[in-house]
């Protein structure tokens, strides 16, 4: 299972999309 892959993808992307905005904003 790839279920660590996935989710260490997922809380990647969660951490890398509001970061900048909030930053840049």
């Amino acid at each position: 299972m790839r279920f660590v892959f996935v989710l260490a993808a997922l809380v990647a992307a969660v951490v890398a999309i509001p970061t900048p905005l909030k930053h840049h904003a």
